[in-house]
């Protein structure tokens, strides 16, 4: 171990509060051989220069200035310039700890796994929480199930969802063409996972934190998990569907799926009718695609619901496809919710 490249990309758009700890946590990594590639997403903070400055302090760090565009379009600008054996990323506003890389270098080449997942200290404020993935080895088919069956949240669908913490191999990303969903505003790295493990044999998990998850309050920073996002149901819908596609599942487990997909996908157009103001065009387009789909019907068609009302007429318009009257069903249901959030925007870039 030791003579494999680690790239390691670093989405960063105005983070100078916290960029210098992020950066410092990768380059005082134990293992050295690593490159470090920082990607200025159009930052205007002071963050681009700083990031100018890593450059010069130390061969291993290299900077891409690009005009903002998200996220996922960074992470891509990073992949695509990545040099490395192995891939790794790391948000500019959390951190690894010194032996990061070293574990998960060493789980990937000595479990001969295809994704090497470490743990997560999530912290909020003075609370800390400790998320692992609690099977040591699995094959790749046994995590699409606990992703799609898991209800912990900490747990596999938690530590799953997300390209931090992990170490994945370049060959299988180059070799199938594997990059980040640019419409998908948040949600895209577990998309990304997602088309990843279609490609992976098995799954080697360190019962070790190796990434510190920074959660902040509004006040401090604006970032993902602080905003409601009307159109889950999109990041929901792609996301069952590309893990269904995915694996061999006992047909009394796909019925449990489908059940809780339907409930998850109900209850968020509900909240999708409740914001409607948010689409650009409104809900129904929406419902004109997502209905007449296999998953949607799939799911319907299993649903079974002992009370009356409403919630019989909604599967009941869904396997019908009739997309006028569930519509108005969503926006009955949508009139006894009282608006609460207050940081609203759509996840999906229409």
């Amino acid at each position: 171990m030791g003579n494999s490249l680690v790239s390691i990309v670093v989405p960063i758009y105005n983070t100078q509060e916290y960029l210098n700890r992020c950066v410092d946590s990768l380059l005082n990594q134990t293992y050295e051989n690593i490159e470090v590639l920082l990607v200025d997403d159009g930052s205007t903070d002071g963050s681009e220069k700083i990031c100018d400055e890593y450059v010069v302090s130390d061969k291993r760090a290299k900077v891409i200035h690009k005009a903002n565009g998200g996220e996922a379009s960074a992470r891509n600008a990073g992949l695509f310039q990545a040099n490395g054996d192995y891939l790794m990323f790391c948000d500019s506003d959390d951190e690894y700890l010194p032996y990061a890389v070293e574990k998960l270098v060493k789980g990937i080449e000595s479990k001969d796994a295809d994704l090497c997942e470490g743990a997560y200290l999530e912290k909020t404020g003075d609370v800390t929480r400790f998320v692992v993935l609690d099977k040591n080895l699995s094959a790749a088919s046994e995590i699409v199930v606990l992703m799609l069956t898991d209800s912990n949240a900490y747990g596999a669908r938690y530590i799953i969802s997300t390209v931090n913490g992990a170490i994945f191999r370049m060959s299988i990303i180059r070799d199938n063409k594997i990059s980040f969903a640019e419409n998908f505003v948040v949600g895209n790295d577990t998309l990304f996972v997602c088309d990843y493990l279609k490609h992976c044999r098995r799954v080697y998990s360190v019962f070790e934190p190796v990434y510190v998850y920074y959660k902040f309050a509004l006040t401090e920073r604006v970032q993902g998990m602080a905003w409601f996002y009307p159109d889950i149901f999109q990041l929901t819908t792609t996301l069952t569907e590309k893990l269904l596609s995915m694996s061999d599942i006992d047909e009394a487990v796909k019925t449990v799926i489908l059940s809780q997909y339907f409930d998850s996908v109900v209850r968020q157009l509900v909240k999708a009718a409740t914001y409607e103001e948010y689409f650009p065009d409104g809900l129904i387009p929406h419902l004109k695609k997502l209905i007449p789909s296999k998953l949607m019907q799939d799911a319907a068609y299993i649903y079974k619901r002992e009370r009356i009302g409403t919630s019989r007429l909604i599967p009941l318009c869904i396997k019908l496809k009739a997309i006028r009257p569930l519509y108005f069903l969503l926006r009955r249901r949508a009139k006894r919710i009282h608006k609460q959030a207050e940081n609203v925007r759509l996840m999906v870039k229409y």
